[in-house]
């Protein structure tokens, strides 16, 4: 026998067997769904039912109240989170340093009549630290916020 027909023989195989489990399914569901209708309709099922049928209603009134949402978590911080939230002054720190330091030389009046590539490379020096500043408070306070809870 070549692979070919092994593969068919194979995959016929596979097929009758997925068919015969879909039949085998839908006689089981289909026997399912009868024997509750009988035993509903017979009075087996539960009191509790049986009531609420004759009664018109719901066996219960109102429906469970839902769950009280979880508290906040208020646990530890994780490894890059701590890490993040004991340096980040520091860098604060840094970047307002540079900050100022620039502005200082931007302060010059002949700076750029001198040097105009100097003079718009600290432009932007500035406006990039000021914007990694920013980041950077943040970060730290929405990590201060985790760890006051």
């Amino acid at each position: 026998m070549s692979r070919a027909t092994r593969r068919e023989a194979a995959a016929s195989r596979r097929f009758f067997s997925i068919e015969a489990i879909c039949t085998n399914w839908r006689r089981r569901a289909s026997s399912a769904s009868s024997s509750r209708a009988a035993a509903s309709g017979s009075g087996l099922g539960s009191p509790g039912r049986a009531r609420a049928k004759a009664a018109g209603g719901p066996a219960e009134a109102a429906p469970p109240p839902p769950p009280p949402p979880p508290p906040p978590r208020k646990g530890k911080l994780s490894y890059k989170d701590q890490r993040d939230y004991d340096l980040l002054p520091a860098r604060i720190e840094e970047l307002e340093a540079a900050i100022a330091r620039d502005e200082t030389a931007l302060h010059d009046p002949a700076l750029y009549a001198r040097d105009p590539a100097r003079f718009a490379a600290l432009t932007e020096a500035v406006a990039r630290a000021r914007a990694d500043k920013d980041a950077a408070e943040e970060r730290w306070l929405a990590l201060a916020e985790l760890v006051e809870g």
